[in-house]
């Protein structure tokens, strides 16, 4: 028995259209922790850096960073369903 390509189009449509409904995968509250323990360690480092050489930090890392973080922890999580 053949699958036809028409038909495997309509298949892998019908999973994305689930996927987009019914899978809103959330970072859990120990995933956040870390996320959060580890942010805030950068942040301390960068600190510290710049004070011992008396320069600022190259590359401040700010919330938004952390923020995209998250949603790309959450794109990949929907594309591993």
């Amino acid at each position: 028995m053949r699958i036809s390509v028409a038909n495997i189009l309509i298949l892998f449509d019908m999973y994305i259209h689930y996927c987009r409904t019914h899978c809103q995968p959330r970072l859990s509250e120990s995933a956040a922790f870390v996320l959060q323990e580890n942010y805030v360690k950068i942040r301390q480092d960068m600190r510290r850096q710049a004070n011992e050489t008396e320069e600022a930090a190259t590359i401040p890392i700010t919330v938004r960073q952390l923020e995209a973080v998250v949603r790309l922890s959450e794109a990949l999580a929907r594309m591993r369903l």
